[in-house]
């Protein structure tokens, strides 16, 4: 259960970074990626949920809290190392970009576009129309949602794969054949 809570934890701050960096960019994630990585990921939670212990008790009980000091130094340990490599792959992507004179996180809206929004506005408010623009905007290919999304699935991967606490409570990660499966998968298509 707290592994679980563990993960949980890191992929919701994953993801939350990962779409706040493409926001600032006003850039959109593809629904394909979302989906089918989503699915991926979603079969190995499923087996992760479902691993059998082991046969005989282990010496030692595992932690029974998130909020144990070693589970929270390890929480705070490989946020801040996910956060870093994602910062640092957006300034690569920015500085790349900005390098060769590549304007493709900026998206135009069309003038028919900008006027409902700007009727909107008038009527509702500020943060409506950041989000009706937001929705409203057709998904462009860019550099810097391919890398987000490269990146962050790489994450979100290797946070199920380090945070599987197997043996001596579990069975071995090698055992678990549908969450391997499912990792494995989801690096070949990070790979393809």
């Amino acid at each position: 259960m707290v592994q679980n809570q563990q993960i949980l934890v890191l992929t919701c701050l994953i993801s939350a970074y990962s779409l706040s960096a493409l926001y600032i960019d006003n850039v959109r994630m593809a629904e394909a990626q979302m989906m089918v990585t989503g699915m991926l990921l979603s079969v190995a939670s499923i087996a992760f949920s479902f691993a059998r212990p082991i046969d005989r008790l282990a010496p030692v009980r595992p932690l029974g809290s998130i909020f144990h000091p070693a589970n929270v130094l390890s929480t705070v340990g490989q946020l801040v190392i996910a956060l870093v490599c994602m910062a640092w792959a957006v300034g690569m992507v920015k500085a790349h970009t900005a390098e060769y004179g590549v304007i493709d996180t900026a998206y135009e809206r069309p003038d028919w576009l900008q006027e409902v929004i700007e009727q909107m506005a008038a009527l509702t408010g500020d943060l409506e129309e950041q989000q009706a623009g937001l929705i409203s905007r057709p998904f462009r290919p860019s550099l810097l949602n391919t890398v987000v999304f490269l990146v962050e699935t790489a994450q979100q991967v290797s946070v199920i794969m380090v945070n599987y606490r197997g043996r001596p409570f579990m069975l071995a990660s090698t055992e678990n054949w549908p969450m391997m499966a499912s990792l494995v998968a989801c690096a070949a298509i990070l790979l393809a």
